[in-house]
C-alpha cells in the first residue's frame, strides 16, 4: 500500500479537515525521509507517523500533542521506536 492523502486522514481523524495539499506536501516529504531499502515493510508505517508528527508541529497542523517541553509528539517517539527496529535488522521482509 502507497501512502496517500485519503490513507492517511483515514489512519489520523485528527487531520480530517487539515488541508489536504499540506498532507500531500508532507506525505512527500516524510517518504524522502523514510527509505525503502532501510524501512522495508515498515515503511509505509513509518511515513504515516512521520507525517503525524510533521504535521503536528507545523504551525498550520492541528493542535499539537507535544509530549513535554522536548517538543517532541506522540507521534514522534512512535516512529523513534520503529526507526530503531528497522535500523537494528529487525523487520520482515
Amino acid at each position: 500500500m502507497a501512502v496517500s492523502v485519503s490513507s492517511f486522514k483515514a489512519r489520523y481523524t485528527q487531520f480530517a479537515t487539515t488541508d489536504e495539499d499540506l498532507v500531500s506536501s508532507v506525505i512527500d516529504e516524510a517518504s524522502a525521509q523514510c527509505n525503502s531499502v532501510v524501512w522495508g515493510s515498515l515503511r509505509d508505517q513509518g511515513i504515516l507517523l512521520l507525517t503525524a508528527h510533521l504535521l503536528e508541529i507545523d504551525a498550520y497542523g492541528e493542535a499539537s500533542r507535544l509530549v513535554d517541553d522536548t517538543k517532541k509528539t506522540t507521534f514522534l517517539r512512535q516512529f523513534n521506536s520503529l526507526e530503531r527496529i528497522v535500523t537494528a535488522g529487525l523487520r520482515n521482509a
